[in-house]
């Protein structure tokens, strides 16, 4: 039976045709398929819409959420791209994070009748996406302000192999006053299980929030924050920033 769901889970990927890579490394599909872990895993879905795609996206979005509601999961953020002076964010139009009981739980979406009738509006909107699972996704004690013109940060880290976590840890160590004082903070956190389609494995995942644009750009560099951004620097080889407000 497991052998059955993971094959229906892997072609409904692997036909989508879009201009992404699914992980060359062991793991993906296969590993959830496979894996035997317990607790929650949230996948991120970074999309880049075709010309007017956005509309058969969202028409996959709201088949999505209906079966994984019934599956005991749901949507913990959507957002859309978001303008920040000097940074990309022409690369995704929309994030997605989808939080399920369990790795069987994706499994049996992916497999699922529901899921397979909403995936031909996926293809039809979708250019390119950047699909990762992660073991849940934990709101930290440090929350951040909301406010209407709030800037959600997407942070996507793999650490140096040599300390490179624990350097993480005392970078954020470092941050979190600097953020308390502009009313910012971290709002998701997850760790890397896998890559489902990309070419690049990511250990963590955090979700920033802060209360504007301009408050973001105030604390990057302000002299506080420059002084420790090389702990940020010497503790990753990738690290990915992209730039979302909230959807309502």
């Amino acid at each position: 039976m497991r052998t059955t769901l993971l094959v229906l889970l892997v072609s409904a990927f692997l036909i989508t045709g879009l201009q992404a890579q699914e992980s060359s490394a062991p793991g993906g599909l296969a590993w959830l398929a496979q894996s035997d872990m317990e607790g929650p895993v949230t996948v991120i879905d970074l999309v880049k819409f075709k010309p007017g795609g956005e509309e058969s996206y969202d028409t996959y979005d709201a088949l999505a959420e209906a079966k994984l509601t019934s599956l005991g999961g749901g949507v913990v953020f959507r957002g859309s791209s978001k303008s920040v002076d000097g940074l990309d964010s022409s690369s995704w139009d929309r994030v997605t994070m989808r939080k399920y009981p369990s790795a069987a739980a994706v499994v049996e979406m992916g497999a699922s009748s529901e899921y397979r009738a909403a995936f031909p509006h996926r293809l039809q909107g979708v250019e390119a996406s950047l699909v990762y699972a992660f073991a849940g996704a934990t709101t930290p004690r440090v929350t951040a302000e909301t406010s209407a013109d709030a800037v959600y940060m997407l942070n996507l880290l793999r650490f140096k192999e040599e300390d490179g976590e624990a350097g993480y840890g005392d970078y954020g160590s470092s941050v979190i006053p600097l953020l308390r004082q502009r009313g910012a903070g971290p709002v998701l956190m997850g760790d890397g299980l896998t890559a489902v389609i990309s070419a690049e494995e990511i250990d963590r995942m955090i979700l920033v929030r802060y209360p504007s644009p301009e408050m973001f750009l105030e604390m990057v560099t302000s002299a506080e924050y420059r002084a420790i951004a090389h702990k940020r620097t010497d503790s990753i080889e990738l690290g990915l920033l992209f730039p979302f407000e909230k959807r309502r």
